[in-house]
């Protein structure tokens, strides 16, 4: 009853007879991406809303369903299987919890519970497991990336943490660098793939060694008799060990050239000092590169994955830093804003340029978009709007940027910088 995807998504429908196969499940339609939110008594109106980043299909999906009511699960999990029965406790006990507070219209939680007796689920876990659940279906994600852990019923999905990696690139490519090869990898966030070098030769002992190159040595053999440079292998220095080392980084860079130099995803540069410092002198790309230290000679495919996409999050991380101050340096003022009706409301209008947010915070109430009225109720009901969501939608609807920042480092539940 699985239907997988190759970002590790799995779509599941609502309870139907075990004996479906995965390419016979129905799924729940694609509708035209709108955001439906509802309120107690009030329908709220539609949200053309356009999605960035590694997570843009599954936002979209998720926006343009509107049953209710919905859960969302974040959850952190272990990659290594020994500890996936404390994973599927945890679930289990979140699942426990959101029965309890649905009560007799709890049924559509059947289908996630089915995930509960999946085995080979549960060996294959990441980082991070997000879990979206409504009377339609549900889908499930694991991924590598951070979340912080949540669970929230309501009129709609909890998004802000999804949203909050909009401004990452869906894919990057990785080029781990030695003086032995250099290879080359397109990563998501959940996959790695090796990707050869148009018209090039990766291995240094081959290109060194290869019969396009025979009248080159000949040449080095014949300047060795006559009392030059040796080559090396045969009593050379250091010097000539650099030389060689950069011809070889010279040609790869070429093929890289060739392969990405049209392609706007970022680039991981991986290798000790000494052999970025010379392979930057040989790659002159355009682009900007994102530099880190380290062999990846011997590292398993999943590290590197990891080792490259934490270098583009170090990044963003620095990025949002900067952001941060700059409304640090605003808050209390009329453009650095704590108030969450406040801030809706701004964010309703396109006047939020960034929304700094608890990831695990809420705020529920109720709003109306076409009147731009937002109120905060006196307590949680399954009806209710998070309001702090709302404005993360909002937000990004307008192209404003939306940064998921731990209370204790905000200061508040949520700040925003409008524009001036």
């Amino acid at each position: 009853m699985v239907v997988t995807s190759s970002c590790a998504t799995q779509k599941w429908t609502e309870p139907a007879a075990k004996a479906a196969k995965s390419a016979d499940i129905h799924r729940p339609p694609i509708r035209t991406p709108q955001l439906c939110l509802y309120g107690p008594n009030a329908w709220l109106g539609n949200l053309n809303v356009s999605m960035k980043g590694p997570f843009a299909n599954l936002l979209s999906n998720l926006i343009s369903q509107s049953a209710s009511p919905c859960l969302s699960v974040y959850m952190a999990t272990h990659p290594a299987s020994a500890q996936a029965a404390e994973d599927r406790i945890r679930l289990k006990n979140l699942l426990k919890d959101a029965e309890a507070r649905l009560g007799d219209s709890a049924d559509w939680l059947d289908g996630p519970r089915q995930l509960l007796e999946d085995e080979e689920f549960w060996t294959h876990l990441s980082n991070s497991l997000l879990l979206f659940a409504s009377p339609d279906g549900f889908e499930v994600v694991r991924t590598p990336l951070p979340f912080a852990e949540d669970q929230a019923l309501c009129s709609r999905y909890c998004l802000k943490q999804l949203i909050g990696y909009a401004d990452h690139p869906e894919r990057i490519h990785l080029v781990a660098v030695s003086s032995k090869h250099v290879r080359l990898f397109e990563c998501s966030t959940s996959d790695i793939t090796e990707v050869p070098i148009p018209d090039t030769v990766q291995v240094a002992s081959e290109f060194l060694g290869s019969d396009d190159r025979e009248e080159e040595f000949q040449q080095h053999s014949v300047h060795a008799r006559s009392g030059g440079t040796i080559f090396h292998g045969q009593g050379a220095g250091r010097d000539e060990e650099d030389e060689h080392r950069l011809r070889f980084f010279q040609h790869v860079a070429r093929g890289l050239e060739r392969a990405l130099g049209a392609n706007g995803s970022p680039v991981v540069l991986l290798g000790t000092q000494e052999n970025l410092a010379q392979f930057r002198s040989a790659y002159k790309a355009p682009k900007d590169l994102i530099e880190v230290q380290g062999s990846g000679d011997h590292a398993n495919l999943h590290d590197l994955n990891r080792s490259a996409w934490d270098a583009v999050f170090a990044r963003s991380r620095a990025d949002r830093e900067k952001a941060l101050a700059q409304f640090k340096e605003l808050e209390g003022s009329e453009a650095g804003i704590h108030d969450p009706v406040a801030i809706v409301q701004a964010a309703s209008t396109g006047r939020v340029r960034a929304l700094f947010v608890a990831p695990d915070a809420h705020v529920w109430g109720s709003a109306d978009l076409e009147q731009h009225s937002f109120d905060v109720a006196d307590e949680w009901s399954v009806n209710a709007v998070d309001l702090l969501d709302l404005a993360a939608v909002l937000t990004a609807k307008h192209g404003g940027a939306v940064h998921c920042v731990p209370k204790d480092q905000l200061g508040a539940l949520a700040g925003a910088l409008l524009f001036a």
